[in-house]
């Protein structure tokens, strides 16, 4: 009995481009962060997440925001870890994670989004001092990521 040998000349497909996608957006949010570093409360991380969970999902999101904030402490002048790590991994990972529940994809959804998790990180942050928002930190952090949403809504038009 001869057996029938397939030609494959059909190329390989590429392997799932996802993850890839979210490692650089990570590493993307952790440069940022350390960059950023000498200007207090100026940090890309929650814009960047938020963008994660509009454009690929919740899930998505809630990755970003998670793993960025821990690994970019790692390079910070804070030390690795404490107990501000688990807050600002649960605040990032907020951030995109309502984000990914979005209806639209869109300049405006990433400011918005943006707005609310800073909001939403600040609050997490600052409630173990018994304050809401601190002057000028917390203003210059969600002036600051609108600037950031607004510059990375730009990717969003060409999509």
């Amino acid at each position: 009995m001869g057996e029938e040998k397939k030609e494959h000349n059909e190329e390989p497909k590429p392997k799932n481009t996802g993850e890839t996608k979210l490692l650089l957006l990570i590493a993307i949010a952790v440069l940022g962060r350390i960059l950023m570093e000498p200007f207090p409360s100026v940090e890309p991380i929650i814009p960047i997440a938020v963008y994660a969970g509009l454009v690929y999902g919740a899930d998505a999101g809630i990755l970003v925001g998670l793993f960025s904030y821990p690994i970019s402490n790692f390079f910070m002048l804070g030390g690795p870890f404490g107990w501000w790590t688990i807050l600002q991994a649960a605040g990032g990972a907020i951030s995109g994670g309502l984000a990914g529940n979005a209806k639209e994809v869109n300049t405006g959804a990433l400011v918005t989004y943006s707005v609310i998790g800073t909001i939403i990180f600040e609050l997490l942050l600052n409630f173990g001092d018994r304050t809401l928002l601190v002057w000028p930190f917390s203003v210059t952090h969600i002036v600051t990521n609108i600037l950031f949403a607004l510059l990375i809504g730009t990717s969003l038009k060409e999509k």
